[in-house]
């Protein structure tokens, strides 16, 4: 029947002439239906605040597709609405159809009986309904109706009644019953009833609707901000749905404690639960209009999932708060909106003096969900004039416009502000100093739990480096810090506690301060952390006492932010990192802010791990060269970690008094812990449960000596301050700890001892917090905008100009970023926090595994998703148009081109030259378009026409990460390097070794030659031992050049020999820059990036979750010369000699060559730069692998991207080789790996020719018993895209020793033979198995169901029962632990159903992984594979698996740990979950929310309640054939 009904509805949307975004956005909304839409309104004016108005303010139906009704378009689409709801109203039968025509006039007496008949209750009905419930006798006593939570409410009811007769049910709305009810929960007067409202007022406020009419201003709309709000309205529908009698008390009771624990599983998600209240209500609705009983549709509202998870993922906007005045001393007055300037001109859009709200300050962060809107004029109604309650005269004048005299006070103020801003403006300090003092403020810092004043410092230091005025208002309640800052600081002002404070308040001090509203707002704030802190054993968090302060601060900032005039403030927001990260993401919506943890660690002191909200762009941040600090990232437990590149701290400079650095910070190079509060209990504080057990006992008598005052690592002896004359080992006094946080020492010491401990441990570290300041401040200045491009006279495009200008355009306000940009926080559902095992069973019901959520891509991809869906219909003729323009602005640039290209160094011309001696690549018109298109990275044009550096520093690529090891941080010395080069060059030469393949090289070396790659033969530098000789074979090689004056950098060519496919050999030509030391001098901070398979596959599942069902296609191209396309800067680093039978001949290179680190930066960028500019130019989702491009699109707009990227590039100089090109195809290859595209899932498969040719290389090494470190760098990388792309995890423990041995070149002897060691003949015997019977990777674009698996296990030690979880706390003993007691349990859940069982793991498996780590592990282990062994035809391919032992998570995370057996178990187990096309993803869970932890020690109770089922199965079976496998090996246990 849904499917026939939303059928008819969508037929009549096509009659009614609406397009398909309109009917996504009806799909989107839940209206699917005729009988929806004909109740949705009573009236027009109805329909359009229902549906129409969404559309004018833009409503996002998925993730970057917005649909918006602009103004000149509005009459049609409301006229198309009108017709569908009077047309759908008929089809219902409805009569109360508005018409123009006269009507008959029905009976006064029927009229009026009934609109009685529907907002009151029948004579009785009441007491009837409440007899009727409490007539039921529970436990022995009839059971009461709580009447407070309905009365008041009876219209509502007689509402429902009436509807019950007449079958015209509709939604009941979420706050209906709580906001017309006299009494509240807590059984007092109601604030929210309008009644008691108005009558507290004493006054009634008109307003003016759209219509011109006066009316009562509607109250302002309430919703329930917190978890018990919500469940407060639930409860009194709840009460309302059992006295109406809308369907049976037990499914009553169902759905509504379904409802109740959604809203306790997703207390951040209550705005996108009252929407799904919405949809919801009104389905029932439907339903019940169709007879439909009420438990049928709410059990299918329950079990659609896919529908509540949508409903989760769809972010709500922020509504503007549209009143324009504001309380101050008991009056209001009208604030000073845009609507209101001196010009009259509406909304500001013209030249006036007053800031708009798209400000360029508000540029930044538009990316991070900032929002979007106007301030609404209500002052529209012509036909009538009078004075507001407010002082405001208002007057309809005959042309239809209104005159609104605000009252005096209103214009004195606005008169003062108005001949400020007429004042002429003066850039010199001298005429700035003559301003009046509150016009001088260039910054204003809100500081809210100011403390010590950390932010109040930072700013300081900012203005005074700036030569900036600044004033502040601080919140801080506690008397002794007020003084302390108010000692500290003249100007500012303290407002004690903001929950006493006022938004209206607030304004009018910025009024004054900043008139003009130029000042820069600063938001500073760190909510109180205890309820948080992980020291507790189950802390709160924002539902504590204290941690509820932090959401009200959040409300508090929103409401400003949303009332005040000013553009979005720059927000800074410290807290401790919490245990739910769902309490992160919470903030971050509230605060419209994103999160990251910055760690004071880095500095080399002190650790202070914090989360740090602000509203700093990162990933435009990492595409911007002028930032003022780099940024290094990783992740901390799950959150992005900033780590900001800084020197780190000099001890020598600490003002010590006299004491000694801790142990652990001069000995061990450790940081201290972080500072934490002196305990508010006399009796002291407990031990973390994680540290129960880890101190010594003199640690532990210090501790309870100090009447435990801190936490106990802080007395352990390694971080204790040493006195020098007596050995004693103390705490850091206040005056060490200010020095610590980068306090100015005795900035504390007006506070009480205690205090001031407390203080310091609460406070900002000044080294990490000013970073936010200094970049908030650095986002908010505007970027200089570069002038459009004049493009080339032609026809106008789609865009509205020229192809090549309209792009342009495209891209001004946000430039296209690239590099894969910063980690963002994981999407999925953290249950981690969650202590209750019930609450855990309850909210993974809801998790999520990875293939269920929205694809993640790089920054540059997010942003070019949208445009090129908006732009889909016309790509074809845009992508022409530009490919014209730039070959036409090619063209009109060639005298430019010609004189850059005649200036050029003769060996980078020769380089560019073609064979006709014109230049083949046009850096100038490469530079211009970047330029044009807000490249940041000029200086790599730089390097492109004078050469790119081979020693030394190197420049690093835009929006690539830093690195994490220190591989390039310390590079040699050039005159070091040069010294040690010069005896490498002596002793090859003495050796005099030829290759054996020396003639295949020299004849390649001749013709790079002749190419203008290469040139020489050079005579040998004087000072070398041995002449060298020409190349007499070639006549262009026949006679030596001039030898260079000196020894320069020189290195020798070697052989590499690879095996094709057809088992020849093949011989490339390297040279041994390693070796030789050149690599050494390098110095390079970042890592290059690469698009691998799992890039391509991210767009493809983008593209199907946009909607787009038709076939996809890839398409590959490799561009021709690549590297040795571009010119090194300095020759004379590039000598190399090669070895032959008449003696060593010496050459040198021109352009960039094999075997040189840098030359893998230098041509990267370049790489990065072309798939940057097709993403630009044509909007193409270009990828590339080094030198291997392609890109995903929808068919056919695949065929114009393959073309016109490979025409532009051309048009450039850059060429792909037509012999490799692929045009796109639904299967693809890629790297050796076969793409397949699928509709709603890819393949995932290696060629034939590339498993040959690889199986031949690891069957050489077999065979030959031998590996060179350059050798296993080659195998690891051509295996590195093959095997992760088939293998996942399997691969990484075998690709391990081939990354160890390659890197074995630094810190190894050449001398050892490089003999394959067990590991390593293990991982390649593995590796050549694997590829043998490699089986295609299928991956799905949606998946619909995941199975669900607890799994724990423990070991009795001592006759103690130890927990997997609790192991690493134990103290072992002498005891093998293989003859430990052991058992195992788990639960699954897929679908319905739940399975449960336990065991144990015999002796004779768990000797074979003796050691303690490998005990824990296999034990941990065992217990997540065999419930997927066992049940694996029951189960989805999608796992969600919980463990409580990290170590052990990360360990099957990664695919490998540290020992050998427990690397072949892993490697087992991955390979079978592989070849079964299982997805496994492992969740940490804490023991006590394990609910597979009593069924492990064989405690089935509460499984046989909950009627779960016991699974049978042969255990020792399935261990024998896990062992088997372990110990022979894949390679045989397969057969």
């Amino acid at each position: 029947m849904a499917s026939k009904s939303e059928a008819e509805f969508g037929k009549l949307a096509d009659e009614a002439g609406l397009p398909a975004n309109i009917k996504k956005y009806f799909k989107v909304r839940g209206v699917n239906s005729i009988a929806l839409f004909a109740a949705l309104a009573d009236k027009p004016e109805e329909l359009n605040e229902a549906i129409l108005d969404p559309l004018q303010k833009g409503f996002e139906v998925e993730r970057g597709n917005t649909v918006k009704i602009e103004q000149l378009d509005l009459p049609i689409v409301r006229a198309k609405f009108r017709v569908l709801w009077r047309e759908c109203a008929k089809r219902e039968g409805l009569a109360s159809l508005p018409s123009t025509a006269a009507a008959p006039v029905p009976a006064a007496t029927s009229s009026a009986g009934s609109s009685k008949s529907s907002k009151e209750l029948p004579p009785g009905w009441w007491q009837m309904k409440i007899a009727e419930y409490e007539s039921v006798v529970v436990a022995g006593a009839h059971r009461k109706f709580p009447q407070e939570m309905l009365l008041g409410a009876e219209s509502v009811l007689a509402r429902m009644v009436n509807e019950m007769k007449t079958l015209q049910h509709t939604a009941v709305g979420l706050q209906e019953f709580v906001q017309a009810r006299f009494f509240n929960a807590a059984g007092e007067p109601n604030p929210l009833n309008s009644a008691r409202k108005k009558s507290r007022q004493g006054l009634t406020v008109l307003t003016v609707n759209e219509e011109n009419q006066l009316e009562a201003e509607p109250d302002a709309p309430w919703y329930p901000k917190s978890s018990l709000a919500f469940i407060d309205c639930l409860e009194s529908i709840r009460f309302a749905y059992l006295l109406v009698g809308i369907g049976k008390e037990q499914a009553v009771d169902v759905y509504v404690d379904w409802w109740i624990r959604q809203v306790r599983s997703r207390q951040q998600k209550l705005d996108q639960l009252r929407v799904y209240w919405e949809v919801t209500s009104w389905k029932i609705a439907i339903a019940l209009r169709t007879k439909i009983p009420f438990e049928d549709v709410t059990s299918d509202l329950m079990k659609d999932t896919q529908a509540l998870q949508d409903a989760m993922a769809r972010e709500i906007p922020i509504e503007k708060i549209t009143k324009k005045f504001y309380r101050t001393n008991g009056e209001k007055i009208f604030a000073k909106t845009p609507e209101m300037n001196e010009k009259g001109k509406g909304k500001g859009k013209g030249k006036g003096k007053g800031r708009r709200f798209d400000d360029y300050r508000w540029q930044p962060y538009q990316s991070q969900g900032a929002w979007q809107g106007s301030w609404g004029s209500p002052w529209k109604q012509p036909g009538f004039g009078g004075y507001t309650q407010y002082g405001a005269y208002y007057q309809q004048q005959p042309n239809g416009g209104i005159i609104l005299k605000p009252n005096p006070r209103w214009l004195a103020e606005e008169a003062k502000a108005q001949q400020l801003r007429e004042r002429p403006r003066s850039r010199s300090r001298q005429r700035r100093q003559q301003r009046p003092a509150r016009a001088q403020c260039d910054l204003i810092l809100l500081s809210f739990f100011d403390g010590v004043g950390s932010a109040l410092i930072i700013c300081e230091r900012i203005c005074q480096e700036k030569d900036w005025q600044w004033r502040a208002l601080v919140w801080e309640t506690d008397e002794d810090l007020v003084k302390l800052t108010s000692d500290r600081f003249s100007n500012i002002e303290h407002r004690g506690d903001f929950d006493c404070d006022s938004v209206g308040k607030v304004i009018e001090t910025l009024e004054q301060l900043d008139p003009r509203h130029e000042a820069r707002i600063v938001i500073a704030g760190g909510p109180p952390c205890h309820d948080s802190s992980r020291i507790r054993q189950n802390p709160p968090g924002l539902q504590g006492e204290e941690g509820s302060k932090a959401m009200r601060f959040a409300e508090f900032v929103r409401e400003l932010e949303a009332t005040w005039n000013y553009p979005q403030a720059i927000l800074v927001v410290e807290n401790v990192v919490p245990k739910n990260k769902q309490d992160v993401r919470v903030l971050e919506t509230k605060l419209s802010a994103s999160a990251v943890v910055a760690d004071a660690s880095d500095l080399g002191v002190i650790s202070r791990p914090r989360l740090w909200w602000s509203r700093i762009p990162w990933q435009e941040f990492s595409n911007r060269r002028d930032r003022p600090v780099d940024v290094r990232w990783s992740t901390y437990q799950g959150v992005p970690r900033a780590s900001f590149v800084q020197p780190k701290d000099n001890l020598a400079l600490y003002d010590l008094g006299g004491l000694q650095w801790p142990s652990n910070v001069t000995k061990k190079g450790e940081t201290l812990p972080c500072l934490t509060t002196p305990s508010e209990d006399p009796c002291g504080r407990s031990a973390p449960k994680s540290y129960k057990g880890k101190a010594d006992s003199q640690t532990q008598a210090r501790w309870l000596n100090d009447g435990r005052q801190y936490a106990p690592w802080h007395y352990e002896e390694g971080n204790l301050f040493i006195v020098p004359e007596t050995n004693a080992l103390v705490m850091a006094p206040a005056e060490v700890k200010e020095q610590l946080q980068h306090l100015p020492k005795g900035w504390t010491a007006s506070l009480p001892d205690k205090q001031r401990h407390r203080a310091l441990a609460n406070g900002w570290h000044l080294g990490v917090a000013k970073w936010f300041f200094i970049l908030g401040l650095f986002a908010a200045d505007p970027v200089t905008k570069v002038a459009a491009l004049p493009s080339p006279s032609r026809e106008l495009s789609p865009l509205g100009s020229r192809a090549l200008e309209g792009m342009a355009r495209l891209w001004e306000s946000s430039p296209l970023l690239s590099g894969p940009g910063v980690p963002v926080l994981c999407e999925a559902l953290d249950l981690s926090a969650i202590d209750d095992m019930n609450e855990h069973w309850a909210a993974a019901e809801f998790a999520l595994h990875s293939d269920q959520t929205r694809p993640l891509l790089e920054p540059g991809l997010d942003q070019w998703l949208p445009l090129w869906k908006h732009w889909k219909p016309h790509l074809a003729e845009i992508r022409k148009g530009v490919a014209a323009d730039v070959r036409t602005l090619v063209e009109e640039m060639q005298p430019e081109v010609d004189a850059w290209f005649q200036n050029l160094e003769p060996h980078v011309k020769l380089a560019y030259g073609s064979k006709t001696g014109t230049c083949t690549v046009k850096v100038p018109v490469i530079a211009k378009i970047a330029k044009m298109f807000g490249w940041q990275d000029d200086s790599l044009f730089q390097e492109m026409s004078s050469g790119f550096p081979l020693l030394g520093h190197i420049n690093p690529g835009l929006g690539w990460r830093l690195r994490h090891d220190e591989r390039y941080s310390d590079p040699v010395d050039l005159e070091t390097f040069q010294a040690d080069n010069f005896q490498y060059v002596q002793k090859k030469l003495k050796q005099a070794r030829v290759d054996p393949f020396w003639q295949t090289m020299a004849e390649e070396i001749a013709a790079d030659v002749k190419a203008g790659r290469m040139e020489g033969p050079f005579a040998a530098p004087s000072s070398w031992s041995k002449e060298t000789v020409a190349l007499p074979d070639y006549t262009h090689t026949a006679e030596l050049l001039p030898a260079p004056s000196c020894h320069e950098h020189t290195c020798f060519a070697f052989s590499v020999q690879q095996v094709g496919s057809d088992g020849r050999r093949k011989v490339r030509r390297a040279e041994d820059w390693r070796r030789s030391g050149s690599n050494k001098t390098v110095n390079v901070p970042d890592t290059p990036a690469y698009h691998s398979i799992e890039a391509f596959i991210a767009v493809i599942r983008a593209l199907r979750h946009l909607g787009e069902e038709g076939a996809i296609a890839t398409w590959g191209l490799d561009h021709e010369s690549a590297y040795r396309q571009l010119p090194v800067l300095r020759p004379a680093d590039t000598y190399v000699v090669l070895q032959t039978p008449r003696g060593p001949t010496l050459w040198r290179h021109r352009v960039l060559m094999f075997g040189s680190v840098a030359r893998v930066w230098g041509y990267c960028r370049v790489a990065d730069w072309m798939a940057w500019a097709s993403r630009c130019l044509l909007l193409t989702p270009a990828l590339h692998f080094v030198d291997d491009f392609g890109a995903p699109e929808t068919c056919p707009e695949a065929d114009t991207s393959f073309q016109y990227v490979q025409t532009v590039c051309s048009d450039f100089g850059f060429r792909f080789k037509q012999s490799k090109a692929q045009p796109p195809a639904q299967r693809q290859q890629l790297q050796g790996v076969s793409l397949t595209v699928h509709k709603d899932h890819v393949v995932v498969e290696a060629t034939r020719d590339r498993v040959a040719r690889l199986d031949n290389q690891i069957l050489e090494a077999l065979m030959e018993d031998r590996l060179t470190p350059t050798q296993a760098a080659t195998l690891a990388g051509k295996l590195q895209f093959v095997a992760q792309s088939l293998f996942g995890q399997s691969s990484k423990a075998s690709l391990r020793p081939l990354h160890q041995r390659a890197a074995a070149a630094y810190y190894r002897s050449s001398q050892t033979g490089w003999r394959l060691s067990p590991g390593l003949r293990s991982a390649l015997e593995f590796l050549r198995f694997a590829l043998a019977v490699q089986k295609p990777r299928k991956v799905l674009f949606k998946s619909e169901d995941r199975a669900i698996i607890y799994a724990d296990a423990f070991f009795q030690l001592d006759g103690k029962v130890v927990k997997i979880g609790d192991a690493e706390d134990v103290h072992w003993g002498q005891t093998n632990p293989a003859a430990f007691c052991n058992g195992f349990g788990f639960v699954v859940k897929t679908g319905e159903r739940v399975w449960y069982a336990a065991g144990s793991v015999p002796y004779w498996f768990l000797r074979h992984f003796c050691s303690r780590r490998a005990y824990i592990f296999v034990l941990e282990a065992i217990a997540q594979i065999l419930p997927v062994l066992a049940l694996q035809q029951w189960l989805p391919k999608q796992l969600l698996l919980f463990m409580d032992n990290e170590p052990s998570r990360r360990a099957l995370v990664r695919g490998y740990g540290r020992d050998d057996s427990v690397n072949k178990l892993m490697q087992v187990a991955w390979r079978f979950f592989e070849e079964e096309e299982f997805r496994p993803e492992w969740q940490r869970v804490t023991s006590s929310a394990n609910i597979s932890d009593k069924v492990s020690r064989f405690d089935f109770a509460d499984a046989e309640n909950m009627g779960w089922t016991w699974l049978q199965h042969d255990w020792e079976a399935e261990l024998l054939r896990l062992l088997n496998a372990v110990k022979e090996g894949p390679l045989r246990a397969k057969g």
